[in-house]
């Protein structure tokens, strides 16, 4: 990986940790992610499932995991929220690369890093960073399946796409 793109991925995660360590209040939808996984974490998968507003379970199953790995079920979801999110960088300088130039890549890579509203997102317990990460990937790895015909890339991408649309309906895009 090139210097710039380190640099821009370091960035990205970095300005949304230093993000998570000012939250305050937990979102709404970040209490319900929460409160999901510790349901699937105690095996009340109906009553997970059921909680209204009904969402999509993958996230919460992630926070389930990071809650029996670490016993601190927000600061993984935090954290996860947050390199994940960050990580979305690669599939979107990826596409923008393939789809203009490295210098729109780069500048689009930044605006990403930066952009308030997402940062807010992705350092709370909610899934946007979750979903962004497997959203921009599916793409990227279609993108790439199609130009260089490599079949795994194109089972990878389908994955992606899978995993997408289990943490939010818009995966299905």
């Amino acid at each position: 990986m090139k210097r710039p793109l380190l640099a821009l991925v370091g960035t990205a995660i970095g300005v949304r940790l230093i993000s998570a360590l000012s939250l305050m209040v937990v979102a709404q939808d970040g209490a319900r992610n929460l409160r999901m996984g510790h349901l699937i974490l105690d095996g009340r998968w109906h009553e997970a499932l059921t909680l209204y507003p009904v969402t999509h379970p993958f996230y919460p199953m992630l926070i389930a995991l990071g809650e029996a790995l670490t016993g601190s079920p927000l600061l993984w979801a935090c954290l996860m929220s947050a390199v994940l999110g960050g990580l979305a960088v690669l599939p979107l300088y990826h596409l923008a690369k393939n789809g203009w130039n490295e210098r729109v890549a780069l500048i689009s890579g930044l605006l990403y890093a930066f952009l308030p509203a997402v940062v807010e997102l992705h350092c709370d317990a909610m899934l946007e960073g979750t979903f962004f990460c497997l959203f921009f990937s599916s793409m990227a790895l279609a993108w790439s399946a199609v130009e260089t015909k490599a079949w795994p890339r194109a089972i990878l991408a389908g994955v992606c796409a899978a995993a997408a649309w289990l943490t939010r309906p818009e995966g299905a895009y």
